[in-house]
């Protein structure tokens, strides 16, 4: 290989890498615009109830059912929190004017996978040892159709001080709330 062929395949090595690069940068400055770019169609800002809870959820339509749910509560203790939509959109009273689950459908309380569960059984969320709780679910019960019985726009979401046993706890408060305890937090899904 002459000089000039060993310029040339160089000069194509470093063009392949920077165009590798180029690839990566527009990858990535694609993917966080999407993610800017991103409108809910439902918001909740938490109030404390028993607790000093704050925090934000943003509420999106899926594209073929259901509801998914991102955001963060914080100021709560460590550990699982029952987390709930509740039957009403009146958060006074430190959240206990929120009534009990939404229940559209007159079932028992159950997990979020149950066949048999209250629309608004989420389950538990997850806070850290900082109180702070990341929330990512996809629920295919609850709507953001105002059509639909199962809809949940103007309604609250509540965070609860304790552990939910989704319908497993073995009385009749299981069966009802899942025995989680006070409500540490509540917020109004408003709809945008």
């Amino acid at each position: 290989m002459n000089l000039y062929e060993f310029n040339v395949v160089e000069a194509g090595k470093g063009l392949l890498i920077k165009m590798q690069l180029l690839l990566l940068v527009c990858l990535a400055v694609s993917a966080s615009c999407g993610a800017v770019h991103e409108v809910p169609d439902a918001v909740v800002n938490f109030v404390p109830g028993n607790n000093n809870v704050y925090g934000e959820l943003h509420l999106f339509r899926t594209q073929y059912s259901g509801v998914l749910i991102r955001g963060r509560v914080s100021g709560l203790s460590p550990g699982q929190h029952g987390f709930h939509v509740h039957a009403v959109g009146d958060l006074s009273g430190k959240c206990t004017a929120a009534g009990g689950h939404f229940n559209p459908y007159m079932t028992t309380h159950g997990s979020p996978y149950d066949a048999n569960r209250h629309a608004g059984d989420l389950g538990n969320i997850q806070a850290d040892l900082h109180g702070n709780a990341d929330v990512y679910i996809h629920d295919l019960v609850i709507s953001l159709d105002p059509a639909s019985p199962a809809y949940i726009g103007n309604l609250a979401i509540v965070v609860h001080q304790g552990e939910d046993d989704l319908g497993r706890g073995g009385n009749a408060d299981s069966l009802k709330t899942g025995n989680a305890g006070g409500r540490a937090g509540c917020g109004l899904i408003m709809p945008l």
